[in-house]
């Protein structure tokens, strides 16, 4: 059996102030108003209404970023969203209504008018504070997002991004432009929605498998998505769309279609709907969604949100290039193979989303037109063989994966220049197509400041030019706010001196991996923020001295200050690590030493005052531990396939007993052994 369910919300801001704005005088024991004098009393608060409205977005546009983003969020929230109060110009004071009378003209009776706080026995305490003009706009923009959740399911998952993106391309969101900031969408999205977390209307769940943080509706306030609101605009269709039949379509806007049994009856009844705005299709238990309808689009073409995810679609029909308003395209996890070159029409379009999308194997040749996109989701990486040309006219573009390098024209790494808007996680890869240091200048990689993680990856297999190859990684510097960095199969033999400059202060990881010609460890003991060291197949480097914690052997500062793990792998001519001083490492927490056959001799390590864990595996020409022992905060030793080192170790009769008895936990070759057995 069909079921439908559905919510009605103020489209607009005006919407809202009309169902909120009943204004009541004090309580007295005057005969109660007739109903021409109601009548007059409403227009005369409608037009009150209406020019204190006016001021509010006046005053939000001349206001600085600071004064918007401090505005309290009014603990009238729920009875905005439940209530409405009508309020009194006096006393600039709340009340609760009579909730069982019509909500549009809820009044105080006599009686409740001489004891508002007996109103309503059971709801929280009746008289607040007015809010003040700022937070009028604040809550009814956060009212319209939360309220459009009522399309999702119960215990239904989202993170944040997706939501705030939802909120943008319905237009509940404004970009904020002043003097002297610029405040983006994104920015005003998750200001709205860590102010619903924080007064409990979304509930954080933790991170998912795939470390993505997760979110949902608290199921004690999904009560306030149900609310007398009789529009007709929001619908929710769950389990048989058959069952989805309405007098009058026209006027609604958003529609969710929910549960496995969806399929082209469905859109039948969704043709009719000529003003839709949003169609999410959410399945709860798989989908038999194979296709969308080829003229579902020629009827919809005021459509701005449009949700196919994790159905079994393999295709979009070419006449989704009529829908013009399309803001937000989502066909995630689905077989979906290509796009249909007409997408390059939806100059609109803000969101594309393709996470999961395995099948997918190529972008449209026309994607350089939609210069409004921000965020395109897809793994470029391992999907695509070729970028899509001009990518560079995306100056827009804020969530990008990768860009894959070529030496043909609209694929160079100087498409890059203009993206300056980037953000999060980015990878450059192909790097042995770029042909010169003046080419990869062109990618200004030092304009990207809002980056955070950046990796840079050449092919694996291939003829190396290390000189060439230097001068890239040279004119390939990043801003100084970069967070991470990983370079992988770099081929030159040495590491611009850049990558371990002090000014990067805010770097906290770095991954080298597999540079096949660098003899020398690059200098990275001054950064001061570095908390995680990973360097990997550097096969070329015979030993670890001085100059890997500080540039021309200056000990006036410790090296590696906020370093916490360490740790060298596959180091197959590594000989010897010296150069540590006292007082260097001092946040070292854990240190790895792991495939490195040739290692014979080990920094002094009692100085590494802050060590806890401590793991060396397959080194056996390691003969034994430093003469001065281990260090007194050392609380697991790990040694694996060092039959020297193990010998060493053997607990009475090795000669380095004595430096690791006071360990409480060791293992040897998967055997734990311990002072105290």
């Amino acid at each position: 059996m069909s079921s439908v369910s559905s919510s009605t919300v103020p489209e607009k801001a005006d919407e809202v102030s009309e169902i909120s704005t009943s204004w009541q005088k004090p309580a007295s024991s005057a005969p109660a108003p007739t109903a021409k004098e109601e009548k007059k009393e409403d227009e005369l608060v409608e037009m009150a209404i209406a020019k204190v409205r006016a001021l509010v977005r006046d005053h939000i546009k001349r206001s600085s970023r600071q004064t918007r983003l401090q505005m309290i969020w009014v603990r009238t929230f729920l009875r905005l969203a439940d209530f409405y109060n009508p309020f009194t110009p006096s006393t600039t004071e709340f009340y609760s209504p009579d909730r069982e009378r019509p909500l549009k003209k809820r009044r105080l009776s006599t009686d409740q008018q001489s004891k508002p706080h007996e109103a309503c026995p059971n709801s929280p305490p009746q008289i607040i504070s007015l809010p003040k003009e700022e937070d009028i706009m604040i809550v009814e923009t956060a009212l319209r997002c939360f309220l459009y959740c009522s399309l999702f399911p119960v215990s239904y998952e989202f993170e944040e991004d997706t939501l705030i993106q939802l909120w943008m391309a319905e237009g509940f969101i404004e970009e904020i432009c002043t003097n002297t900031t610029n405040e983006r969408l994104e920015d005003t999205g998750s200001f709205h929605f860590h102010s619903l977390v924080s007064h409990g209307f979304i509930v954080p769940l933790g991170s998912d498998l795939n470390g993505t943080f997760k979110y949902k509706l608290s199921d004690h306030k999904r009560s306030y998505l149900q609310s007398a609101f009789s529009s007709g605009k929001y619908l929710v269709v769950e389990d048989n769309a058959a069952g989805f039949e309405l007098s009058d379509k026209s006027g609604l806007l958003h529609l969710s279609l929910q549960g496995k049994f969806i399929d082209l009856m469905s859109f039948l009844a969704v043709k009719i709907c000529k003003n839709l705005r949003t169609l999410l299709i959410i399945p709860r238990y798989g989908s038999s969604i194979k296709q969308v309808p080829r003229d579902l689009f020629l009827r919809l073409n005021r459509l701005r949100t449009l949700k196919l995810s994790q159905t079994r679609i393999s295709e979009l029909p070419s006449s989704i290039a009529n829908v013009k308003s399309l803001r937000y395209i989502d066909v995630s996890e689905t077989p979906i193979t290509k796009l249909p070159e007409s997408i390059d029409c939806l100059y609109n379009l803000q969101t594309l989303k393709l996470r999961g999308c395995t099948c997918f194997i190529a972008l449209p040749k026309g994607m350089k037109n939609l210069t409004n996109l921000r965020h395109l989701e897809l793994d470029i990486v391992g999907q695509l063989t070729s970028m899509s040309p001009g990518m560079g006219n995306l100056f827009n573009l804020q969530t990008l994966s990768a860009f894959l390098v070529d030496r043909r024209d609209g694929y160079h790494i100087g498409e890059l220049k203009n993206l300056n808007n980037l953000r999060g996680d980015f990878c450059i890869s192909r790097l042995e197509r770029v042909p010169n240091s003046e080419e990869a200048m062109e990618a200004a990689l030092m304009n990207k400041k809002y980056l955070n993680k950046l990796e840079l990856r050449w092919s694996d297999l291939r003829v190396e030019e290390a000189e060439e190859e230097q001068g890239i990684l040279e004119c390939l510097r990043t801003h100084s706010s970069l967070k991470e960095l990983h370079i992988l199969f770099y081929g030159g033999s040495k590491l611009p001196s850049w990558i371990g400059h002090p000014s990067f202060a805010d770097l906290v990881a770095i991954t080298l991996y597999k540079f096949k010609n660098c003899q020398f460890l690059p200098s990275l003991g001054e950064l001061p923020s570095l908390r995680f060291l990973y360097i990997a197949e550097m096969n070329e480097v015979r030993e670890v001295n001085y100059r890997f914690c500080r540039n021309r052997g200056d000990q006036r500062h410790h090296a590696f200050p906020k370093l916490e793990t360490l740790k060298f792998d596959v180091m197959l001519k590594l000989e010897e690590w010296r150069g540590v001083h006292n007082g260097d490492f001092p946040s070292l927490l854990k240190l790895t030493m792991d495939y490195c056959p040739k290692l014979s001799a080990l920094p002094s390590l009692p100085c590494l005052n802050s060590l806890k864990h401590l793991e060396i595996k397959h080194c056996p020409m390691l003969l034994s531990l430093p003469n001065e022992g281990l260090p007194s905060s050392l609380e697991y030793l790990l040694v694996k396939d060092c039959p020297e080192l193990k010998e060493q170790c053997s607990k009475g009769k090795g000669q380095d007993w004595c430096k690791i008895a006071h360990v409480p936990r060791i293992w040897v070759d998967n055997q734990e052994i311990s002072a105290s057995q």
